[in-house]
């Protein structure tokens, strides 16, 4: 973890990262909302992974 480079503690970090993968879980719903293509939406799968 780069933690320590925003002076964070290993908990918050993990805090943090939990309430950002809660906050993208829903994106390609919201994507579609949006009207996004198919393609888009492809697109951006290679790099908005919840779980990752």
């Amino acid at each position: 973890m780069s933690c320590a480079y925003y002076r964070l503690s290993k908990t918050r970090a993990r805090t943090i990262v939990e309430e950002v993968r809660v906050a993208v879980r829903g994106w390609r719903d919201q994507a579609r909302h949006c009207q996004a293509r198919g393609t888009e939406i492809a697109a951006m799968e290679a790099v908005i992974d919840p779980e990752r």
